[in-house]
């Protein structure tokens, strides 16, 4: 995500630390692991703390501005059963 790195360094500040940026990680199982093996620290999304993960503690982050909009986009016209399927588990937008 573009920007990323630079809004959580932000958030870090607020909080009154410098973090440093050691890895990166294609995907949660990648992630959790480097957390284990590293010792390491991550901001993931609410639903990264349904896992169950030995060795890995999962704390929330009070801090309102910490929160990230995240949108989905798909080929109007085109929506597979999956995709059918991811969609209607998400909030419905406000009107």
């Amino acid at each position: 995500m573009p920007g990323y790195n630079q809004w959580v360094t932000s958030l870090c500040r607020r909080a009154a630390f410098r973090p440093r940026f050691v890895q990166s990680a294609d995907s949660l199982a990648q992630l959790l692991l480097t957390i284990v093996a590293e010792n390491a620290v991550a901001l993931l999304p609410e639903f990264a703390a349904r896992t169950s993960t030995p060795s890995v503690v999962f704390r929330p982050v009070r801090n309102p501005r910490a929160k990230a909009e995240v949108v989905v986009a798909w080929q109007r016209g085109k929506l597979a059963e999956p995709v059918r399927s991811f969609l209607g588990g998400l909030p419905q937008p406000k009107r």
